[in-house]
């Protein structure tokens, strides 16, 4: 029963997202920790704690920091490329459920540090867990509808948004690879070493290849008097995001790809020619370095996204009166609604946008309106 604004201009879009942004930085969720911790993290917070989390969790999200990561990420490739010779035998497979399980086992092993075994066994309990995220039983649906028209209510009656069974599961887990890691003196070089850094030191250590990549637009501004105590909870929650943000995503981009690749031959041959050419650089190895080469790859990846990104559009609570050029007031309250799939797939921005063309992402042509990951202070950390 509330009004929201649609931005649909890409002038106004861009004032919103990054140079008005002091008046639209929350997402508008409206969430209570104390009764659904797995809640708490970076995409809910808002304000202040929002700024200090981010601005504590920004260096565990940088290209040095995937560096760690990639030996563990490239397990789980080769794993999945065993899986599919021995069980698909020249025949047609459901890939996308391959992807899943990729992708699962690749959170399971960076965001965790356990084996999530969804290569090996599609019914684990890992996948079983998380799969409960996006399929959730019907009282935690109906919860969900009710929090779209009735947040406060949710509030009020202090209702549980997960199962049970599952913040029980990701919080445990959480815990005793804290404890491993304590106990033993285990590194992995994963988000949990990371995490695990961030509670004993209330910072992370960045590498000198990183400084670079430093968000100045979030060092700034933080009320010293912020308090954000770094608990098992807290730290959990993050780990929970990254798996919730990253594994259907993830899954439904390789799935895409391969399919848009599958239709469009030019662009498999270039693809592959480019892999080939890149690896026998490397010595035949996929490192760091070479898949940074891969940059007609990465094209094929961000043309996907465009046509078939993760998120229709994403959302924002104006936080303090705006007024446009015309006069309008956006009142503080409002809710604002950028409509990424429209935009994307506009024919002012993106000539034939049903057409699939990874050359609008070739450095040399460059791009107008992309926002698979959002855009400003808020972006996707990841």
């Amino acid at each position: 029963m509330s009004p929201a604004f649609a931005a649909l201009d890409p002038d106004l879009i861009n004032r919103i997202l990054i140079k008005d942004f002091s008046h639209f930085h929350d997402h508008g969720f409206s969430v209570d920790t104390d009764v659904n911790p797995l809640e708490g993290h970076l995409f809910n917070m808002e304000g202040q704690k929002w700024r200090a989390l981010r601005n504590k969790l920004s260096p565990t999200f940088t290209s040095g920091k995937l560096k760690w990561m990639l030996p563990q990420i490239s397990e789980c490739a080769d794993r999945l490329v065993q899986v599919l010779q021995k069980e698909t035998h020249g025949e047609d497979v459901l890939i996308r459920d391959y992807l899943s399980r990729f992708a699962i086992d690749v959170l399971a092993s960076c965001a965790f540090g356990v084996e999530g075994g969804a290569l090996k066994d599609p019914d684990c309990e890992f996948r079983r867990m998380a799969t409960k995220i996006f399929v959730p039983s019907w009282p935690m649906r109906f919860k969900a509808i009710l929090r779209i028209f009735f947040p406060n209510l949710i509030t009020r009656l202090k209702m549980v948004m997960i199962e049970p069974e599952v913040n029980d599961f990701f919080f445990n887990i959480t815990r005793q690879a804290f404890e491993h890691r304590l106990k033993t003196g285990l590194r992995r070089n994963d988000f949990v070493d990371l995490l695990l850094q961030l509670k004993q030191r209330g910072w992370v250590e960045c590498e000198p290849e990183d400084e670079e990549e430093k968000e100045d637009n979030d060092q700034e501004g933080i009320d010293p008097d912020t308090k954000l105590e770094l608990t098992d909870g807290l730290l959990a929650a993050q780990s929970f995001i990254f798996l919730a943000a990253g594994w259907e995503n993830t899954a439904s981009t390789i799935g895409f790809t391969l399919l848009l690749l599958a239709r469009n031959q030019e662009a498999q041959d270039r693809a592959r020619a480019e892999i080939a050419d890149v690896k026998k650089k490397y010595g035949g190895e996929i490192t760091y370095a070479a898949l940074k080469d891969m940059v007609y790859l990465e094209a094929c990846l961000s043309e996907s996204l465009r046509m078939y990104p993760p998120i229709f559009g994403m959302v924002r609570k104006c936080n303090k009166d705006y007024i446009l050029e015309d006069g309008l007031v956006v009142e503080k309250g409002t809710g604002v609604f950028v409509p990424i799939s429209s935009i994307q797939m506009d024919q002012a921005y993106f000539p034939d946008p049903e057409r699939y063309m990874p050359e609008r992402f070739l450095e040399e042509n460059g791009t107008n309106v992309y926002l698979p990951f959002g855009a400003g202070p808020r972006i996707c950390i990841g």
